[in-house]
């Protein structure tokens, strides 16, 4: 029900892939959900190829990054972080208010004086032309390191305490925005300052669908500490990073239906508007880092059949559009009530329990039956301890962040609490830090 392959990548990194599926046989006369989790990771033994990074900052500075020294919040952060970075690593920062601009071009962090007199000079002022100022900082200071240095590691960390008030404001446009970052090969971090942000009910998940669909993490900062302690994270990040903008390439058996997909590790989300070119489907992963775990847990309907052995699953890691590992698993058909009852209900569980989380997130935006159907799966959770694995972890954290009235929870409890929706494991231990 399980296999493991290790695979070299184009920069000679050694990949772990591991496919578990909750069961391998299924009846023959009805259609049947099938659940898959999906593993992939760098082996211990990896060495990382030394690359430089370019961080570029996009800092928000309308007139509410005033309000409880906000603005004074982000400069420290940019600073620290400045000062904490290799010489050779280059950093350009772009602000927006009403509009938005480069205010320095990509410098080596060994003139570090320079930088932190620029960062120190940021003014407040107007408007959140926030999709402007992350579509300047694409198309300029890291258009130019793509061209001239194409092997460095690009990353962009959006500051902001807001919602966008200016320019395209849908959250349509930024995810088209946000994707076209990701295919250019960048990670697109956000980072929410404050407890104000994303409370206007159109923009309410904004932040959250930009580092999605951008290949970064979204994040939470209530304090100057939070804030630099996040912002040196993502620079950590960069200096671990193995391989960079992967995709995940399913195929799936000609008959099946894939009907939904959830991202577990690093991040907690749900895989919207999956796209079908045959039997094939393609999803972007987040970079992959040495020593960090990624994992995708998936439902299928398979329709009746008296077939054996099908090929379930074809699941294929890719590193600039080349195939670097690759996996399948088999399904059968049986007359065997017994055999197809066997399940792997860790897998099962593992599954149910993302759904679960995911559902607890559009709780707190608003939707109530969802909070009502997430109710109906924690119910019937099993005990964490009777589990191994992923079943186990996302068994516990659904646990951990359920039974929570959302309606009566101050504003900063609430991101603290949909915060806890978006990671696991490793974070865990900082759920109450944002």
């Amino acid at each position: 029900m399980g296999v493991d392959q290790r695979v070299y990548s184009s920069n000679h990194s050694i990949l772990n892939l591991k496919l578990l599926q909750d069961r391998t046989h299924i009846p023959l006369d009805r259609e049947s959900p099938v659940f898959v989790q999906i593993e992939v990771s760098p082996d211990q033994t990896t060495k990382i190829k030394q690359r430089d990074n370019h961080i570029c900052l996009v800092i928000d500075c309308s007139g509410s990054m005033r309000d409880e020294d906000k603005m004074g919040q982000a400069k420290s952060a940019a600073i620290n972080l400045v000062r904490k970075l290799p010489s050779s690593d280059l950093v350009s920062i772009v602000q927006f208010d009403t509009t938005a601009e480069e205010i320095l071009e990509p410098k080596p962090a060994f003139e570090h004086k320079y930088i932190e007199d620029i960062i120190n000079s940021i003014d407040i002022g107007g408007a959140t032309a926030m999709h402007e100022g992350i579509s300047v900082a694409f198309s300029s200071p890291i258009a130019r390191v793509q061209q001239r240095s194409p092997d460095m590691i690009n990353r962009m960390i959006l500051i902001t305490d807001g919602d966008p008030t200016i320019g395209p404001t849908d959250d349509d446009d930024f995810v088209q925005l946000a994707e076209e970052v990701r295919n250019g090969g960048i990670s697109l971090d956000t980072i929410g300052v404050g407890e104000e942000y994303g409370q206007n009910e159109e923009h309410g998940q904004l932040l959250q669908k930009i580092a999605e669909c951008g290949g970064g993490a979204w994040e939470h900062a209530s304090d100057p500490e939070e804030l630099t302690k996040i912002v040196e994270t993502k620079y950590t990040e960069m200096a671990k990073t193995v391989i960079t903008n992967p995709k995940l390439e399913l195929t799936l058996l000609a008959s099946a239906e894939l009907d939904e997909m959830y991202t577990v590790k690093p991040t907690i989300n749900r895989i919207e508007n999956l796209q079908r070119n045959g039997n094939t489907v393609s999803i972007g992963l987040k970079d992959i880092l040495k020593d960090e775990e990624q994992a995708v847990v998936l439902q299928m309907t398979i329709p009746p059949g008296n077939g054996t052995n099908l090929p379930l699953l074809r699941a294929a890691i890719l590193e600039d559009n080349t195939e670097v590992a690759s996996k399948a698993i088999e399904i059968s058909h049986s007359s065997d009530k017994l055999l197809c009852k066997r399940l792997n209900e860790s897998v099962f569980w593992a599954f149910y329990s993302m759904k679960g989380t995911v559902l607890r997130r559009d709780e707190i935006d608003g939707d109530k039956s969802a909070g009502e159907e997430a109710d109906r799966i924690t119910k019937l959770l099993p005990s964490a301890d009777d589990l191994d694995g992923l079943g186990q972890e996302t068994v516990t954290h659904l646990n951990k962040i359920s039974g929570k009235d959302t309606d009566t929870i101050s504003k900063s409890n609430k991101t603290k609490l949909k915060h806890d929706t978006t990671f696991i494991d490793d974070h865990d231990n900082d759920t109450q830090r944002g």
